[in-house]
């Protein structure tokens, strides 16, 4: 057996955040528009072991999100996995376009499928949110949802999506732990009949196709965190500006993306 996979990139269309929980982790509000123009491709092979490597990065094993994925599986399956991994990167990591969560979820669907697995849809993305918060919405099959909770608790949105969308990293790593505390450092919580009601609008403008509309509903409370701790970013936006009507952060940084119109 050998096969390649594509893991697409996602975009935030917005992200709110309400408040820390009693868990630890903090309750989102935010709009995933899938961007399958930019993808991670994963070659598997069967072998007696099971050996993951990312092509041109050293991430310990236990820290990659397809190892986590796969051993959730195994335990499904009652058994180990041979399995040879080969990922190769696109999506940049430490860019808020869930590269990371791509990975696991086009294995996990993958394997789901290979070793007839026969896990439903709600199962795979209950294990999904094992492994991270965005892996349940790239397991869910929507291309546009409506992320709440930690963002694991997907609403699929029958929505098409016309406007031309690309994403641009500057090269900066930002820390989702960090920037999640920075928020909660500075309060920089909303109400939940607030994020909403952009939610709201945010969808209102992709299904008119209004990118002023778009423009005006979408917040990212991450963007304005990165541009006061890196402002450097400034700058990188600043030329995304004059290429694009629409510039916006994704996820909690530092991938830009840039927005036209259909």
């Amino acid at each position: 057996m050998r096969a390649v996979l594509r893991a697409p990139a996602k975009v935030n269309l917005g992200l709110w955040v309400l408040g820390r929980r009693p868990d630890g982790f903090h309750e989102i509000r935010t709009v995933f528009v899938l961007l399958d123009t930019l993808y991670d491709t994963i070659e598997v092979e069967q072998c007696g072991s099971l050996e993951i490597r990312v092509d041109g990065m050293d991430i310990p094993l236990q820290e990659n999100t397809v190892y986590r994925a796969i051993k959730l599986l195994e335990g499904a399956l009652g058994r180990k996995l041979g399995l040879k991994v080969l990922i190769r990167k696109r999506i940049p990591a430490g860019s808020g376009l869930g590269g990371g969560s791509s990975d696991a979820a086009a294995v996990m669907l993958f394997l789901n499928d290979y070793l007839g697995l026969n896990l439903g849809v709600r199962e795979l993305m209950d294990l999904g949110s094992r492994v991270g918060a965005d892996v349940p919405f790239f397991l869910s099959g929507h291309r546009v949802a409506i992320g709440r909770g930690r963002g694991e608790e997907v609403e699929g949105v029958d929505v098409a999506v016309s406007f031309e969308m690309e994403a641009h990293f500057p090269g900066v790593h930002l820390s989702t732990a960090r920037m999640y505390a920075e928020v909660s450092r500075r309060g920089l919580f909303v109400s939940q009949g607030y994020a909403e009601d952009r939610i709201s609008k945010v969808l209102g403008a992709i299904e008119k196709g209004d990118l002023e509309a778009l423009g005006r509903a979408v917040e990212n409370v991450f963007e304005r965190v990165a541009l006061e701790l890196m402002p450097e970013l400034e700058e990188f936006r600043s030329r995304l500006r004059r290429r694009y009507p629409l510039v916006f952060m994704s996820g909690s940084g530092s991938a830009f993306v840039g927005v036209r119109g259909g």
